[in-house]
């Protein structure tokens, strides 16, 4: 009963102090934006804090913008990765680390309220680069494990395929309205665990930039890779066969020179009998 009692003090407390807790998942080497849930034409000062130290702010009338060590001499932890949003005041990580795992607090000026985004960075990197073979099979990682409100997959800026977190929607390449069925059934999309995207039977014509970007009202995630499509060598083929020809010739070699000396033996044997 105690235990109960003091859980219940807990939450309640919690709720008082108009603490807002959100936590994102995600790979190294993505941008990820923390969105403020502000409109253009409200005016508010807006501060950002990684783990108590200022790290960007704004004020309402954009009189006053600052981000890392504009904000704070004492640091550079982010060096030029930060992006703030003049209309909104959401603040933007690009190429996250590691190191920027942590509570990033959003304050504004007009309440005691308080956003805590919980920021996990896996100690894996997303790729950027990768390189396949013509007619292989490709499949993008998302960069993330959660599942979100919605999730978009671009070929060179164009939609080849969306899905939605409550699964009520899930197209690819010519299911989408503006698809002009490039890959013909050629795309999958995993949508058990991640937004992660398969190409099949690859060909050159799908070298270029694949970027995803996963939003919800909290928070979005844009990660880029560029595929290069290689055609298949002929160079091993011909390794081989230039092998396979020299071994034969070697073979035809020997034999002929054994056939040679089998020739002039025969005549020794002749002329001494």
């Amino acid at each position: 009963m105690e235990v109960f009692i003091l859980l219940l003090v807990c939450v309640l407390m919690a709720g008082v102090s108009g603490v807002d807790v959100h936590e994102v998942n995600l790979m190294m080497g993505v941008s990820v934006t923390l969105k403020t849930g502000l409109t253009t034409d409200q005016q508010e000062k807006i501060r950002w804090f990684f783990k108590d130290t200022l790290i960007a702010e704004i004020t309402g009338d954009l009189g006053y913008i600052c981000t890392d060590v504009q904000c704070n001499e004492s640091t550079e932890r982010f060096r030029e990765r930060l992006k703030l949003d003049h209309q909104t005041g959401s603040l933007t990580i690009t190429n996250i680390r590691y190191s920027d795992s942590g509570e990033y607090k959003l304050q504004f000026n007009s309440s005691d309220s308080e956003n805590i985004f919980k920021v996990i960075v896996w100690g894996i990197s997303a790729r950027k680069q990768m390189w396949i073979l013509e007619g292989e099979s490709v499949t993008l990682d998302a960069g993330v494990m959660q599942q979100t409100d919605m999730a978009t997959w671009y070929f060179n800026d164009t939609v080849i395929a969306l899905i939605t977190g409550d699964l009520n929607k899930i197209c690819a390449d010519v299911q989408w309205k503006d698809s002009n069925e490039r890959y013909r059934e050629r795309l999958w999309l995993s949508y058990l665990f991640t937004w992660s995207l398969t190409i099949t039977n690859i060909s050159t014509a799908d070298s270029g930039e694949y970027k995803l970007k996963i939003d919800n009202s909290r928070h979005s995630i844009m990660r880029s890779v560029t595929v290069t499509v290689t055609v298949r060598s002929l160079f091993p083929a011909l390794l081989v066969t230039a092998a396979l020809m020299m071994a034969v010739y070697s073979c035809c070699m020997g034999k002929a020179s054994q056939n040679d000396r089998m020739q002039h033996n025969d005549c020794v044997r002749f002329h001494v009998s």
